[in-house]
């Protein structure tokens, strides 16, 4: 494909995309922003010198497509942003000059008019009348139509859309005409004409199919299971009509498969034949093998696409895709309509970038059904049949799918029939347990073996060839010749092993049913024996067996076996053969179900400290350390291998180049490791120096630099200083903004940033600024549905903290009981974010009043934590960060219960942890040591305690709010002790303060706190029979008590104890 083609569809894409996200959202993206993303992905065509001339004409063609959506904010965009490119638009598009203009551009009508389809309705097309705007596609807008000649009847018309200019995109709408003419079938909308309007725009005439889409009837009409399948198969019967006829679809989704009321039945209809392959003998040939998509597109919708449609630009790829494709396309559509959710939903396809997409379709497996949450009412009905029928459809691999739609509508009749369906369960444990034969267990385990180890001798041939390349040099050629021969035979030997395996088990049997694990078993107890040498078929066989008993959920029989093939391809292999990578994860893997992070961590440890030590630039080792650096960040033990990870993040580096996609990445992953560590300097420095690298290399607002910018607000929000944390506020305020505007507000960034930007608040002890941003996330997330999202639990927890520090106990009580819940379900039992969860449950019974409830709750936790034998994926440092904050509310139930000798004990101990430094101490604790002491008659050391308080407060916090909260606090303590005058005027100074600080908007008018203090000062006011509004101090208790409760111990005091 020639450059100038290839920039062509690039332009044409781009516009199209650009125009999809202005109709999607209502406002245009960024122009600047969207040329410099699209021309830096790694898939965009390399365009050296001529870069800077294609990016002003990309930019020339995006403002033309925004001046025809909407004249008037486009000619602003272009004063304001592009006048250079102003007066270009005006001499190229026909425009002349308004006298009144800042830069002399105003709407027209030539050129550009040419590129615009002026649509409305009573528009008469020929013979046809339109009726009504039904939607748009990728390549057309779609409108419903009145024929009057020479039969009257409602159509559908299909006109091409105004940035569809380039000859591959006309031919894909030519290519549907041609597709939709040689199909009759009652389950495919029929063409009945084509031609071109008067602007020169082709359309195509259709059978209207104006229901809604096949996954909303049946949602609407609350099918059945039996109901969806029978709806279902009608359309696997079109599909495999059109398959008998050589079309193969390609882009098989719910929008494209509409039900229609048909008479006096509905008739599901397929339609959009745009991308469809014409594999008939008479037309051996495919549109998109001539002309692939631009580098970076792929064809089909990503929810919906098979693995191997994904092949960015590879035109062998995609003149290799065949019927199998539909399949999975189908099943993707039957798992939707089965479940309520897409296969991927967790991923959100259509919103992370083209190249994630792709990495998720090609290595990542749906969710099996029964761990899939459904939105609608049928998951609890579908039966395990039309799961493995449905998985079946969904295999990585083609050769495991239906060969034809025909087998996958026969196997779904047989359900409806109640017959056994052929499907193989996903899970290997159900395949093997099932077999009704030795010969079937043979047959089949062989199979599953053999296809295994023919996957690795690919790849070691693959990576070889690879390498060879790479290096260049002759004798490589030859070596990876021989390494994959050796590879094939080897895999042959065990295969041939195994086979004797099975036969002299099934001899020993009787005739009684042979199980796989019984056989492997008296295999391995005779491995010694039978490869007295340890050598490549030894750890081959040990491998396969291994991975068998760990798909058979036996990871405490696999484990040691994994282990020995490793130690023997250890000694025995090269360090870059990616045998080795293949059996660490499978070691891995039954590791984790043992629970044994401590070893993962230490083998995925030794793996990439091998790359470090290695110094070799190898593409299977960069890979591979990407790889796992990807995997051990999300293990829960960070602070374990983060120096390892360092290293060699820094030495891909230094055998590449900053610019390196791969050393960018690694960068990504070191800093999701890296700054949940405890070594502040080292971590401030690789973060600022990570954010600055990938500035130079990517837009300001590109995902990887707001992902490490998300790391770097999160550890700067753990220092003590006050300027700090002001830092990492304004950091992650701003990025919770840029990424809900770059992303969306459905994006797992959005969601990370909001918890990210409100933690900070919270840590700065701004608790009102903080409430606000986790509300504005809660109720963002609730009305996006994302209550399935895992972040969910986080936000909603950290909503009802905040929501306890701005007095607002009745809210937080509920959030956190379902928060609690939900953390129970999500993970162990005694899993520390279970305790995190029941801990600050604890703290909001607490402040209700109910603390019986409260004690009971968090001595449980405390017993737990305290327990020796306690492991948790917490650092040792947070992990006492968490004592500590339990220990406090534990004291703080004893102050309240009465108890105040038990309270002093546990609090003074509390802060004694950090004697030396009192800043390290929170404030709040240093406000219930004050409380305690003062109560129990050690006035001057509670009147330190309150006094260190405050001054931590403000040394620390970002916000006023709790010290004064504090010094409100402090008056209290005047008051028990009789000193009225002191606590008047403290009093007086501190809502003086507030007033001021809600006067300069820091803080809301109804900032509970505040009134709090203007009760206390109301309720002494009237002890002391000075004036007091009653009304005033009717509402203020009323406004008070529904926030915090009638209960509440922190309004009670106010109350009875001022009386």
């Amino acid at each position: 494909m020639s450059r100038d083609f290839q920039k062509e569809l690039l332009v044409d894409s781009a516009c199209d995309d650009f125009e999809s996200r202005f109709r999607d959202g209502g406002k245009f993206p960024n122009v600047k922003t969207f040329v410099e993303t699209l021309l830096s992905s790694p898939s965009a065509p390399k365009l050296g010198e001529a870069r800077d001339s294609f990016k002003e004409e990309l930019t020339f063609e995006l403002l033309c497509v925004m001046l025809a959506l909407d004249e008037s904010t486009g000619t602003q965009i272009v004063n304001e942003q592009f006048p250079k490119l102003a007066s270009r638009l005006q001499n190229e598009l026909g425009r002349t000059r308004s006298e009144g203009s800042v830069s002399g551009l105003r709407p027209a009508e030539s050129k550009l008019a040419d590129r615009k389809l002026i649509l409305h309705v009573g528009q008469r097309i020929r013979e046809f009348e339109l009726v009504e705007h039904l939607g748009q596609g990728g390549m057309g807008t779609v409108w419903k139509a009145f024929q009057s000649d020479p039969v009257k009847r409602d159509v559908a018309i299909k006109f091409v859309r105004a940035w569809v200019t380039s000859p591959s995109m006309l031919a894909r709408f030519k290519n549907e005409q041609q597709s939709l003419a040689i199909l009759k079938h009652p389950n495919i909308a029929q063409i009945f004409d084509a031609g071109v309007t008067e602007e020169g725009h082709p359309f195509c005439v259709m059978e209207l199919a104006d229901g809604p889409n096949l996954v909303e009837h049946a949602s609407v009409l609350d099918f059945d299971v039996g109901e969806r399948v029978k709806l279902f198969l009608t359309v696997c019967r079109a599909i495999q009509h059109a398959h008998q006829n050589g079309i193969i679809h390609r882009d098989l989704k719910p929008s494209n498969i509409l039900v229609a009321n048909d008479g006096n039945k509905f008739r599901a209809k397929v339609i959009d034949f745009g991308l469809a392959k014409v594999v008939r003998p008479e037309s051996d040939s495919d549109l998109f093998q001539s002309s692939p998509t631009v580098v970076g597109q792929v064809l089909g919708t990503p929810d919906y696409m098979s693995p191997e449609q994904t092949s960015l630009g590879s035109s062998s790829s995609m003149s290799e895709v065949d019927t199998r494709a539909d399949v999975y396309s189908l099943g993707a559509i039957l798992y939707e309509l089965l479940t309520g959710s897409k296969t991927f939903a967790e991923h959100r396809l259509h919103e992370i970038t083209l190249e994630e997409a792709v990495e998720v379709i090609r290595h990542q497996d749906p969710m099996p059904f029964r761990k899939r949450k459904s939105e609608g009412t049928t998951l609890a009905l579908v039966s395990r049949e039309l799961e493995w029928i449905t998985m079946k459809c969904l295999e990585k691999n083609r050769d495991r799918r239906y060969d034809t739609v025909a087998q996958l509508a026969d196997d779904l009749q047989r359900f409806l029939d109640g017959e056994p369906v052929e499907a193989a369960p996903p899970s290997q444990l159900y395949r093997l347990s099932k077999f009704l034969s030795k010969n079937k267990v043979l047959t089949t385990y062989l199979l599953a073996v053999t296809l295994g180890l023919g996957l690795v001798t690919a790849m070691a041939g693959l990576v070889l060839s690879k390498n060879r390349e790479l290096a260049g040099v002759n004798a490589q050629v030859v070596e990876a010749r021989d390494k994959t021969e050796l590879a094939k035979t080897n895999a042959e030997s065990v295969t041939r092993y195994l086979s004797s395996v099975f036969q002299e088990a099934s001899s020993t049997r009787s005739g009684k049913e042979l199980k796989v694990v019984d056989a492997l078993s008296e295999a391995v107890t005779n491995l010694d024996e039978d490869f007295p040498e340890d050598n490549e078929t030894k750890a081959s066989v040990q491998y396969a067996i291994g991975k068998t008993f760990l798909g058979l959920g036996q990871a405490e029989l696999a484990f040691p076996l994994l282990e020995r093939s490793r130690e023997i391809r250890q000694r025995k292999l090269r360090p870059e053969d990616p045998k080795h990578f293949e059996v660490t994860y499978a070691l891995a893997e039954a590791a984790y179900y043992l629970e044994k992070k401590p070893f993962i961590i230490d083998i995925l440890s030794q793996e990439m400290m091998q790359f470090v030590e290695s110094g070799k630039d190898n593409s299977f080792e960069f890979y591979k350390t990407k790889c796992l650096l990807s995997v051990v960040r999300s293990l829960g033990r960070e602070f374990e291998y983060v120096d390892v990870a360092i290293d060699a993040a820094e030495r891909m580096a230094e055998l590449r180049s900053w610019e390196d996609e791969d050393v960018l990445s690694a960068q990504v992953y070191v800093s999701d490791c890296i700054h949940k560590t405890d070594n502040r300097e080292m971590t401030t420095k690789f973060l600022r120096a990570a954010v600055e690298r990938l500035e130079k290399v990517y837009p300001s607002r590109h995902v990887s630099i707001l992902k490490v910018k998300d790391n770097l607000g999160q550890h700067l929000s753990t220092a003590v200083e006050k300027q700090t944390r002001l830092e990492a506020i304004a950091i992650l305020e701003e990025l919770f903004r840029d990424t809900r505007e770059t992303l969306g507000d459905k994006d797992q960034s959005f969601m990370e940033a909001g918890n990210s930007a409100g933690f900070a608040c919270y840590r700065g002890g701004a608790f009102e600024q903080g409430r606000q941003i986790y509300e504005e996330l809660y109720e963002t997330m609730l009305k996006s549905a994302e209550t399935d999202n895992p972040m969910w639990v986080y936000a909603e927890n950290n909503y009802g903290e905040s929501l306890i520090k701005t007095f607002y106990f009745q809210k937080a009580l509920l959030l956190l009981k379902v928060n609690r819940e939900r953390r129970k379900n999500s993970y162990p039992p005694d899993d520390a974010r279970v305790y995190v969860a029941a801990k600050d449950l604890a703290l909001a019974e607490l402040r209700l009043g109910k603390i019986e409830t409260a004690t009971v709750r968090i001595e449980e936790v405390l017993r737990a934590i305290n327990d020796p034998e306690y492991q948790t994926h917490l650092s040792p440092s947070t992990m006492n960060r968490f004592r500590r904050q339990v220990e406090w509310v534990l004291g703080e139930c004893m102050r309240v219960s009465g108890d105040l000798e038990l309270a002093a004990k546990i609090l003074e101990e509390n802060v004694s942890h950090d004697a030396d430094t009192p800043s390290a101490v929170p404030p709040h604790r240093w406000l219930s040591l004050g409380k305690t002491l003062v109560h129990l008659g050690r006035t001057d050391e509670g009147f330190a305690a309150f006094d260190t308080g405050i001054a931590v407060a403000r040394e620390t916090q970002v916000s006023n709010e709790f010290r004064l909260h504090l010094q409100r606090e402090k008056a209290g303590a005047f008051l028990f002790v009789g000193n009225q005058d002191e606590a008047e005027l403290l009093l007086k100074e501190t809502v003086k303060e507030y007033e001021a600080a809600i006067e300069s908007q820091q803080l809301p008018p109804d900032f509970l706190p505040y009134l709090l203090c203007r009760l206390q000062q109301k309720m002494l006011a009237k002890n002391s029979k000075a004036e007091a509004d009653k009304t005033t101090t009717s509402e203020l208790v009323s406004t008070l008590t529904k926030a915090m409760g009638k209960d509440s111990p922190l309004l009670l005091e106010v109350l009875s104890g001022l009386n």
